[in-house]
């Protein structure tokens, strides 16, 4: 089943409106107009930015998208996997870090459905993956 992350950037829009309106103040420079067209280029794209976990049988599959192009896939088994962490972010949401032995780690945040939390888990119990829960993450087991 795939779990789904939209990058939410609603300041990067914000952003992106007040540099248009800068261009015209600083259209003199052309080295200022540069630099102001990478921002706006990268903040643009930001506003696309999908993020993709799968759990498949023997691994885990991550993905990142812009709009529907695939920028970034990577299959991770349980080898190079070196634990999971399961920690409370702000009052009431949960938050995994999947720790590789080589990569970048990978945060697993406000993907949808919510389920991933309990598949995540599973996946490791079944792969011999060690698994750390903080004592904030257990409180929010226990009550939502």
């Amino acid at each position: 089943m795939p779990y789904t992350r939209i990058a939410k950037s609603h300041s990067a829009s914000i952003v992106v409106i007040f540099l248009l309106i800068n261009f015209d103040i600083f259209s003199g420079s052309q080295l200022i107009n540069g630099i102001l067209w990478l921002i706006l280029v990268c903040l643009v794209m930001s506003l696309g930015v999908k993020y993709q976990l799968r759990v498949k049988g023997s691994q885990l599959e991550y993905s990142i998208f812009f709009l529907t192009l695939r920028l970034y896939k990577k299959a991770l088994p349980p080898s190079l996997i070196k634990s999971v962490i399961f920690k409370r972010t702000d009052w009431s949401k949960k938050k995994a870090v999947i720790k590789l032995k080589q990569r970048a780690n990978i945060k697993v945040l406000d993907y949808q459905p919510s389920t991933i939390f309990t598949d995540l888990e599973s996946f490791a119990a079944d792969h011999g993956i060690s698994v750390a829960k903080t004592k904030d993450y257990k409180l929010l087991e226990r009550y939502y």
